[in-house]
């Protein structure tokens, strides 16, 4: 996962580097993502949420994890799906459906790459946080498999990447996607990779990260190109 965050980011940023003037600019755009990213007024249902939600599931992990186990949610073969959903297969499919679906619609090339990166902002952003969560965690899964049971990656990607799509085509793509997002937390816990806790921890981070990069999504994105001494790159310009 971190070789495959580190290969996005070279793609999308390396024609950056050779503009003058693009260091403000992007400079900017993160930290205003970052501002809204821990922004109470921009989070304040979510950090409710998280502060009602997260004692409960801990003091109740062990219930939800003995019912999974022995009445389940889904069969296996079903559970399987979210499993895949929840990483790399599922975000390149979605991915890849984007695509396809903008060059169907005739969508213009700066708005296909403002909502790629968007999306790549907002799931990898928070599989950023979530790395270094489960590093200072430490939680043995419910499995026993390893020690990066707390929060859950899947959880965080699957609804970090509906929070974008939302923003991106609204809620006739955003619900179904936020439903996929949920089939993909119960299938980890289905799957004795996680407990609720884990999830919900995941489900929050994956939100709330990529909530603060989409208060910087707009559909009036220009790319201008730039010529200088130093080469040739493209200037991300977001009209507000």
């Amino acid at each position: 996962m971190k070789k495959l965050i580190l290969i996005v980011i070279v793609i999308l940023f390396r024609d950056f580097a050779f503009c003058d003037d693009t260091f403000g600019k992007e400079y900017l755009h993160y930290k205003n993502s970052i501002v809204n990213i821990f922004s109470l007024e921009t989070q304040k249902d979510l950090l409710i949420f998280g502060g009602f939600s997260l004692p409960i599931a801990f003091f109740i992990d062990d219930a939800v994890k003995a019912f999974s186990q022995e009445e389940g949610f889904y069969g296996r073969d079903i559970s399987r799906i979210g499993d895949l959903y929840g990483h790399r297969l599922g975000y390149f499919a979605v991915v890849s459906g984007m695509v396809i679906s903008d060059i169907a619609m005739r969508t213009s090339p700066e708005h296909s790459l403002a909502s790629l990166r968007l999306i790549a902002e907002g799931v990898f952003g928070g599989q950023l946080v979530v790395e270094q969560l489960k590093m200072i965690t430490g939680r043995e899964r419910p499995n026993g498999a390893d020690f990066k049971s707390f929060p859950s990656g899947h959880a965080a990607g699957s609804f970090g990447l509906a929070t974008c799509l939302n923003a991106i085509y609204g809620k006739k793509v955003g619900l179904p996607a936020y439903a996929m997002a949920v089939f993909v937390a119960t299938s980890r816990i289905q799957d004795n990779k996680h407990y609720l806790s884990d999830v919900i921890a995941g489900g929050l981070i994956g939100t709330m990260v990529a909530r603060g990069f989409s208060g910087e999504y707009r559909s009036n994105w220009r790319l201008d190109p730039q010529i200088s001494t130093r080469g040739i790159g493209m200037t991300l310009s977001i009209n507000f």
